[in-house]
């Protein structure tokens, strides 16, 4: 990851995203859009303002990944962002829930509007706040999480078998600067 991304916008540690698009326009981050196709209504952020996406690096350029054995599929760590709930305080319990490590937010990376559909038609829509972080002490090792079945892995790039869409985009970010296509 870029240094020049935390000059960007404030210290994620010491701010406060209560309303994605505001802050992105305060901090003259664009807003990019995705949209993505459920099998049914009961998809994940269906009762969600949207999702805290963490972008977990360490020393050696390595960003933190779930990874579901099963269907092969990596991403960045996340969690849903209820209507009345701050972006950065879930982003935080988040990482932590997850790795049991005190994170550092480094600044918000991008925001992302996603259009949710299903049979071809708009069913919703939420955003996506994307985080950098560092762990207090780089201490996760790869394996299985305490609280469900996925596998912690530190990436150096992204998976050959990882499916293209906003986890993969997220994930090149903080491996290789890339930006969102």
């Amino acid at each position: 990851m870029t240094e020049d991304i935390s000059e960007r916008t404030e210290a994620a540690d010491d701010c406060s995203v209560a309303d994605p698009t505001a802050y992105a326009a305060r901090h003259s981050i664009e807003v990019g859009a995705a949209t993505l196709d459920h099998e049914s209504a009961d998809y994940c952020e269906r009762d969600a303002a949207g999702l805290a996406v963490v972008g977990v690096t360490d020393a050696d350029g390595r960003a933190l990944a779930a990874i579901e054995p099963d269907e092969g599929h990596a991403m960045p760590l996340n969690g849903p962002v209820a209507d009345d709930e701050d972006w950065t305080t879930v982003a935080r319990q988040q990482v932590r829930g997850v790795t049991g490590a005190e994170p550092s937010l480094i600044g918000v990376e991008r925001v992302r509007e996603v259009t949710h559909r299903v049979d071809g038609e708009p069913v919703g829509t939420t955003h996506h706040v994307v985080f950098g972080a560092r762990l207090v002490a780089d201490a996760v090792p790869d394996g299985f999480c305490d609280t469900n079945p996925w596998e912690l892995r530190w990436l150096d790039s992204v998976p050959a078998w990882q499916d293209a869409g906003t986890a993969a985009d997220d994930i090149a970010l903080f491996i290789e600067g890339t930006p969102e296509p």
